[in-house]
C-alpha cells in the first residue's frame, strides 16, 4: 500500500509538472503571437500641391498602420514593430489580371528623404541652384519601421494639371531624364492613360505579408480627375 501510494504521488508529480509545463508554453505562446507586428492597410492621403516652376500636381497614397495590442495586454506590454517595411505595387486593367504595368513597383514611402539634393552651380551669371537625384538614398526610401498605433504612408500615383495621363509614382521617378522642367517625375514607363485600373498593394516585414485592393481611376486632363478609392 506504501508502495502503491508512494507511486500514485510521483505520477501526480509528474502530470502537475506536464500540465505546468504545457500551460507555461501556452502562455508564452499566445502573448508572442499577440505582441506581433498587425498591420493593416488602407486608404492614405491624397494632396493637390505646387512647387515654384512646377505645374500643379497630385499625389495619392496608400496608409498602413501598426495596429495596438488587445485591451487585456496593454497594462503588460505593446506591439512589437514592424521593422523594414517594403510595399510592392502592382497596376492591371480594372476588372482583368492584364498587366497595365507589366513589372511590380517597389514602392517609396512618404516619410523618407527624397531622392533628390540641391546643389549649387557657380556661373558667370551667379550661383544657379539645380536639384540632383541621390541615387544613395535609393535603398532608404524603400523601407520603413512601423512602430505600434503608427501609421505610414507610401505613393502610389501623380498627375500634373492639364496633363490627361497619370503616373506611378516611386523613387526610380526621380531618376527620369526630365525633358519638361514643370512637370517632373514622370515616369514613361509608368504611364497610364485616361480609364480604370485595379491597384494592388503587398507589404512585407519578416515573415508577414499583406495585400489589399484599390482602384484608380483617371478621368481627364485635371489633377482631380485622378481618384484612388478601396474596392
Amino acid at each position: 500500500m506504501t508502495l502503491f501510494g508512494g507511486i500514485c504521488v510521483e505520477v501526480q508529480v509528474i502530470i502537475g509538472f506536464i500540465i505546468g509545463f504545457i500551460a507555461s508554453l501556452a502562455s508564452v505562446i499566445i502573448y508572442e503571437r499577440g505582441k506581433r507586428p498587425y498591420l493593416t492597410i488602407g486608404l492614405g492621403s491624397t494632396v493637390d500641391d505646387q512647387k515654384p516652376g512646377i505645374t500643379p500636381y497630385r499625389f495619392t497614397h496608400i496608409a498602413v498602420e501598426n495596429k495596438r495590442v488587445c485591451w487585456l495586454l496593454r497594462r503588460i506590454t505593446d506591439r512589437s514593430a514592424a521593422y523594414a517595411c517594403q510595399a510592392l505595387i502592382e497596376v492591371y486593367f480594372q476588372g482583368t489580371r492584364n498587366r497595365a504595368i507589366q513589372q511590380d513597383i517597389r514602392a517609396r514611402w512618404s516619410g523618407t528623404p527624397e531622392l533628390v539634393q540641391t546643389v549649387a552651380i557657380p556661373t558667370p551669371a551667379g550661383t544657379l541652384t539645380a536639384h540632383v537625384p541621390d541615387v544613395t538614398k535609393l535603398p532608404q526610401g524603400r523601407r520603413m519601421d512601423i512602430f505600434a498605433s503608427y501609421t505610414e504612408e507610401f505613393d502610389i500615383s501623380l498627375k500634373f494639371e492639364g496633363d490627361p495621363d497619370c503616373y506611378i509614382f516611386s523613387n526610380e521617378s526621380y531618376l527620369v531624364p526630365n525633358p519638361a522642367a514643370n512637370r517632373p517625375w514622370r515616369n514613361p514607363n509608368w504611364r497610364l492613360n485616361v480609364g480604370d485600373y485595379d491597384i494592388v498593394v503587398k507589404v512585407l516585414s519578416g515573415s508577414i505579408t499583406k495585400e489589399e485592393h484599390f482602384a484608380l481611376e483617371n478621368r481627364g486632363a485635371r489633377r482631380e480627375d485622378m481618384i484612388l478609392r478601396p474596392l
